[in-house]
């Protein structure tokens, strides 16, 4: 996959709800010219635990290969992390780091693994995107396999 794509993906803002799970809203909340704000809406959770989550987030790009992204304001405590996109031999590492720290009650003996449960699976909303996109590349007539 071409690091390019993987970058479409991460920064299609406004469509992220349509393939990141567990997400409900996004959309940018900047002007154009201003740092970029990216508002967000959604829920955590695992079996009878819910947990709304709403923030809107301050995202710097370093096209097209750093996002960082942190918490300007929410229902988080904390929130930033970064995504990475790099060349890798024939494909694309992505990888991501973020720090989450809920500023709502969370049951204590599950609440970490419900956080992680819930990353993973938006991680890989994530992939599957990158990964349809690639395909629908491929299959595109006039267009180079990436």
């Amino acid at each position: 996959m071409d690091p390019r794509l993987a970058w479409d993906v991460l920064t299609d803002y406004n469509r992220l709800a349509e393939f990141v799970p567990g997400l409900s809203a996004s959309r940018i909340a900047s002007a154009p010219g201003e740092p970029l704000l990216l508002e967000q809406k959604g829920e955590a959770g695992f079996l009878v635990f819910r947990f709304p989550v709403e923030v809107v987030l301050r995202v710097e790009e370093r096209p097209h290969d750093r996002l960082r992204f942190i918490l300007v304001r929410g229902n988080m405590k904390a929130m930033r992390g970064e995504w990475r996109v790099e060349k890798a031999g024939a494909g694309t590492r992505v990888s991501y780091d973020a720090e989450l720290t809920p500023g709502f009650w969370v049951p204590p003996l599950i609440g970490p693994h419900i956080i992680r449960r819930n990353v993973k699976n938006q991680l890989e909303g994530v992939a599957r995107e990158m990964l349809k996109r690639a395909a629908a590349r491929k299959t595109e007539p006039g267009k180079t396999p990436a």
